[in-house]
């Protein structure tokens, strides 16, 4: 059982190590299957239901429907088959979204059900894009969701540091956070500031408003209606765009990520992978 909720806990180690090759390349994300809608050509004069439906279908036999990518449901499929990219998917570094052996051990020890935590609490009830530290599985919601004081919280943070084997980054078989836990991230968790653990936390890839974080993937299944509402500005994303092109997303995917980052920043967007 304790190995099954540490998979549920640090289920993200799987994508570090796929960062540095050590994952078999058919291992895949969370699929969100999309659907890609069709437009239909407008005209300038009112005319017939009959005259419509005769244009459709001529223009249907004539040639391949144009495809749009404007919002979540049209956008095509990120990635094809193999390496989940960490960065795109989740908002935050690794070392604040992965649980440790460490942390499931204190767990184990003190009867608290980590499975409930992280398969019910921060999975089932989660709307499906993070946008805030409190809907899903770090330390600020470990350590709020048990009720572990700060002092318990920074000594395990410091077991935890003193754990792992940073030349290989393995502890027991589980691979560990990319970086240790410092005197400032202490100091910022323990401050329950969300904003302040938000910007402390966050990936580089990642925009923040406030109490609220955007990664890559939010970015690129959302639309600019969603951008503007969200607060996310032109000149936020002309910032992230450059490092969105890390992702090495396939080609359906660079152009329609690209027209709508372009439309919305105001000039064009490369997200060609230079490696």
């Amino acid at each position: 059982m304790k190995k099954t909720m540490l998979v549920s806990a640090c289920a993200v180690l799987v994508f570090s190590a796929c960062a540095r090759n050590e994952v078999p390349p058919d291992v895949t994300p969370e699929q969100i299957m999309t659907t890609v809608s069709e437009t239909n050509r407008e005209t300038e004069t009112e005319i017939t239901e009959e005259e419509i439906t005769e244009v459709r279908a001529s223009v249907s036999a004539e040639s391949e429907p144009v495809e749009t990518f404007t919002d979540d449901k049209a956008i095509p499929e990120p990635f094809g088959a193999g390496c989940p990219r960490i960065f795109f998917h989740y908002p935050c570094v690794d070392k604040f979204h992965c649980l440790s052996i460490v942390f499931d051990e204190y767990s184990t020890e003190n009867n608290f059900d980590l499975y409930q935590f992280c398969e019910v609490e921060m999975k089932m009830n989660r709307g499906g894009f993070d946008t805030s530290i409190e809907d899903f599985t770090n330390l600020y919601t470990y350590m709020n969701y048990f009720n572990i004081s700060g002092e318990k919280m920074r000594e395990l943070m410091k077991k935890s540091n003193a754990a792992q084997n940073w030349d290989n980054a393995v502890y027991d078989g589980i691979e560990a956070p990319s970086e240790p836990y410092t005197e400032e991230d202490m100091e910022v968790l323990l401050s329950g500031d969300i904003t302040a653990i938000t910007v402390h936390f966050a990936s580089p890839y990642s925009i923040v408003i406030g109490e609220k974080i955007y990664s890559p993937e939010w970015v690129y299944f959302h639309t600019a209606e969603d951008y503007e509402a969200a607060g996310i500005t032109p000149e936020m994303l002309a910032e992230k765009a450059e490092l969105y092109s890390d992702a090495g997303f396939e080609e359906p995917a660079i152009t329609a990520f690209e027209k709508k980052l372009s439309d919305y920043i105001g000039y064009e967007v490369d997200l060609t992978y230079t490696g």
